[in-house]
């Protein structure tokens, strides 16, 4: 079977082997009533037709369509953008291949998707998929709540490391940021890792016109990469973390996954995990980042952190903003940085507790949703 295809069906048979997905509640409630699902990866857009194209050319997955099973695109693990070139190969496949599109089930973190989906099936007069937001990695965390610390630990670290910034791959707002760091000698004090080494970035040219001083001086920075921080062995930083970089810094300092992505909207494990270990935290994120959390419950930051930034389409005026805000954090006194943290304590609170009690409600509302999706899409021919 290919690693890119997960065919999970518990029909009462076990046609297929159940393989390990992160959704597997949802699935397992809809196979109790008999369903039968085909689940094809579409994290990355630009593969999800050769993965789908490799499911359809199996047997046993075949076998399953002819018996109503439901065809699942998964990608909750990602964020893609609506692409119409893309949208067009895999309903011409689906049709090619005899299901109807109201046998399929899209799935995606990206809360923008929708939209435009829907307006193009209009406009091409084609019955959509049923489409669902899921968060794959906010289900990940909230299971794993209970090993986080039942109360938000404050800052026990000197003023030397006054912030927490993560970073493993190496992209054009990271560069900035970075750069940024080093420029203002902002790097010496805080956790900044920095863990794809870099000879040469190659950047959009949008970005070296943007911010050419923050270019250069990543450029002298870049030899000195990868920036390592101290860290278990086989932790699994993706969903883990050591509590010890959140105890001894202030505050975190977020470079999301997509910044100036079109047509995109959502968040990933990068922010959830300072809330989930009780940090306040500035975003380096697409706009709207802020708010989509505040959505699901938790609690950003404001007034106490300026984040205006979060409302800012533009990414150039976006980076500058928070940017300014990363400056009036450093520039305060080390007590009055103090004294802020021990006000923020509250909403630190309530974001670790969250995780734990007003979350997995709604995560259940969302799971039902997509259980209901499911269960019609399956048995239709």
């Amino acid at each position: 079977m290919s690693d890119a295809i997960r065919v999970h069906s518990l029909s009462p048979k076990r046609a297929f082997p159940p393989e390990g997905v992160d959704l597997g509640d949802a699935y397992r409630q809809v196979a109790a009533g008999g369903a039968e699902v085909i689940v094809v990866n579409a994290d990355f857009s630009r593969s999800v037709g050769a993965n789908l194209a490799d499911a359809l050319a199996m047997p046993a997955v075949r076998d399953a369509l002819d018996r109503g099973a439901a065809l699942l695109f998964d990608s909750t693990r990602e964020g893609r953008p609506f692409h119409l070139d893309i949208a067009r190969d895999l309903h011409g496949r689906v049709e090619a291949a005899g299901v109807g599109a109201g046998r399929c089930v899209y799935l995606t973190q990206n809360v923008d998707f929708a939209a435009p989906y829907a307006a193009w099936c209009t406009e091409s007069g084609r019955t959509g998929f049923a489409v669902h937001v899921m968060h794959a990695h906010l289900r990940v965390l909230a299971a794993r709540a209970r090993r986080s610390p039942p109360s938000p630990p404050g800052w026990t670290g000197t003023d030397d490391a006054r912030f927490l910034c993560l970073n493993r791959r190496i992209t054009p707002h990271r560069v900035v940021l970075l750069g940024y760091l080093h420029a203002t000698g902002a790097l010496g004090r805080g956790l900044v890792s920095a863990l794809q080494p870099v000879s040469e970035p190659v950047l959009p040219p949008r970005w070296e016109r943007r911010f050419p001083q923050e270019m250069a001086a990543f450029r002298s920075l870049a030899p000195r990469l990868p920036l390592t921080l101290p860290e278990t062995q086989r932790q699994g930083h993706v969903f883990g973390w050591e509590t010890g970089w959140y105890e001894t810094t202030a505050f975190s300092f977020v470079t999301e996954t997509d910044f100036d992505t079109a047509g995109v909207c959502r968040f990933t494990e990068k922010s959830l995990k300072p809330l989930m270990a009780g940090h306040p935290m500035l975003v380096a994120g697409l706009p709207g980042t802020l708010a989509l959390l505040r959505r699901y419950g938790f609690r950003t930051f404001e007034p106490l952190l300026h984040e205006e930034y979060d409302a800012i389409p533009d990414p150039t005026q976006r980076m500058r903003t928070v940017l300014a805000e990363f400056d009036r954090l450093m520039l305060l006194p080390e007590a009055a940085l103090r004294a802020l943290v021990a006000e923020l304590r509250p909403v630190v609170a309530h974001n670790m507790a969250w995780f734990r009690t007003g979350l997995p409600e709604r995560l259940a509302t969302e799971d039902a949703a997509v259980r209901t999706a499911i269960a019609g899409a399956a048995g239709r021919r």
